[in-house]
This record gives C-alpha cells, sequence and structure tokens, in this order.
C-alpha cells in the first residue's frame, strides 16, 4: 500500500507541474485550453492506468488473489479488513 500512495503522490506532483508548465506557456490561440486540458486529461488517465497495473502485479506476486474469480484482492478504494471480494463479492474467508 505505500508504493501505491507514493505513485498517487508522485502523480498528483506530476499532473501539478505539467498544469504550471502548460499555463506558462505563451499564448498560442483559441484551441490552447483545450490542449492544455487534454494533455494533463491524458497524463493523468496514463498515471492511474499504471498505478492500477502495478497493483494488480503486486497482488499477482504476493498471491493476494480471490480463489473464485481470480482477481485481485485489493482494490484502493476497498477495506481490506473486509472477506468480501470487491470483483465478485464471494467470502473470501476460509472456512475451518
Amino acid at each position: 500500500m505505500k508504493s501505491h500512495n507514493f505513485l498517487l503522490i508522485g502523480l498528483l506532483a506530476l499532473v501539478s507541474i505539467a498544469a504550471l508548465v502548460f499555463s506558462r506557456l505563451p499564448r498560442g490561440g483559441p484551441y490552447r485550453l483545450w490542449i492544455l486540458l487534454g494533455s494533463i486529461l491524458t497524463l493523468e488517465l496514463g498515471g492511474i492506468y499504471g498505478i492500477a497495473q502495478h497493483d494488480n502485479k503486486l497482488c499477482r506476486d504476493l498471491g493476494f488473489m480471490c480463489p473464485f474469480c481470480g482477481k485481485p484482492l485489493y482494490e484502493a478504494r476497498a477495506l481490506i479488513v473486509n472477506t468480501l471480494c470487491p470483483k465478485c463479492g464471494r467470502d473470501v474467508q476460509p472456512r475451518p
């Protein structure tokens, strides 16, 4: 989870720096704002996709996978203390 948070902080810093750099460029016509927003959105979406792929790879390496659907049990918005798979919703807690 620490690497996930560090990657998100890095992405936030990168997007902020890109927004500052693009906002300081000389006026380039009526489409400048659309180019600025499109560039930042592309950078942000690419970063989020990369972080999600990193999280999935880390789950596969650690074996933190759902035994029913085979997808990673870690999801940034889900509670890890929960015993339900965030993808398929089945209970993954082993029964004694």
